[in-house]
């Protein structure tokens, strides 16, 4: 009964993560943010990591030439 109960409380919680990945809004991504440009920040990246089928940012970096950017430690942690 145990196992059966644990099964079911990781299958909901799966659901409702996807739940909330799936009606996530891109439109309010920052409160009271403005859009910008490459052209604004052209120094300016956006660190991104791949686990399995999604993308999620990390960090920000700064572009220091064409081969690299610098950015916090505690970004790569456990990497």
């Amino acid at each position: 009964m145990y196992t059966i109960t644990m099964i079911l409380k990781l299958i909901l919680s799966v659901l409702m993560l996807a739940a909330a990945v799936c009606t996530a809004s891109e439109q309010n991504r920052i409160v009271g943010g403005n859009d910008t440009t490459i052209e604004e920040y052209p120094t300016i990246v956006q660190v991104e990591f791949r686990s399995l089928l999604i993308w999620s940012q990390s960090c920000a970096a700064s572009v220091l030439n064409s081969l690299y950017v610098l950015s916090a430690a505690h970004c790569f942690a456990g990497m």
